[in-house]
């Protein structure tokens, strides 16, 4: 075993106590509440009702992990389509941001609390994703390819109808866009590869 496969497994490990794993139940919770209310606010009061969902990313999939860290609290792992979209979007989204903010510094901007503070969070929403894979023990195609259909939709809803979240200066839409594209790309790939791999563990 590897010292980054072993770390991982005490991490998991640690999260998984219950002290830990409704600490960061309440944590998410807050930062979904906060998130929504601070980056969103303004757009999601002149967003139509269908597009709701659409808008609030990082936000939404910090309350949704909650919510999956409460099924795993109470056994309930076996939330495969949940668990599948919630962890694409943890990653997806916390890419989303830590890339927006390192392009904002590299335009010349300065290093704010505000770019400081959400890169180190969304870098911990990448980590709760990679930590939520792991229980996809029952991971199947469909369940990829819906996960891979939904963040594509979004991207369409984003940066086709516009209703894309609000970019710090100096940050390329269209560089987001395509990045935004290559990582659903990728993650449904992921989601894929886990598939095959799971499956292949059970027919052993």
């Amino acid at each position: 075993m590897t010292a980054v496969a072993q770390t991982y497994r005490q991490v998991r490990a640690l999260i998984l106590r219950p002290w830990a794993l409704w600490t960061l139940f309440v944590i998410n919770v807050i930062a979904g509440v906060i998130g929504a209310i601070y980056w969103y606010g303004a757009d999601l009061l002149q967003t139509p009702w269908w597009a709701l969902v659409f808008v609030p990313d990082c936000p939404l999939f910090a309350a949704l992990f909650a919510v999956a860290l409460a099924g795993i609290a109470l056994g309930r792992r076996e939330w495969t389509w949940f668990n599948a979209i919630t962890t694409v979007g943890l990653i997806k989204y916390g890419i989303w941001t830590v890339t927006v903010w390192i392009l904002f510094w590299r335009a010349g901007y300065p290093a704010t609390t505000e770019s400081v503070v959400m890169t180190l969070t969304h870098i911990g929403m990448i980590l709760e994703g990679v930590m939520l894979a792991s229980f996809l023990t029952r991971l199947r195609l469909r369940h990829a390819l819906l996960a891979g259909a939904w963040f594509y939709l979004s991207d369409w809803v984003d940066y086709g109808l516009g209703f894309r979240p609000r970019m710090a200066p100096g940050v390329s839409e269209t560089f987001m866009m395509w990045e935004m594209i290559v990582v659903t790309t990728l993650l449904t790939l992921f989601l894929v590869w886990l598939a095959w791999r799971r499956r292949g563990a059970e027919a052993v």
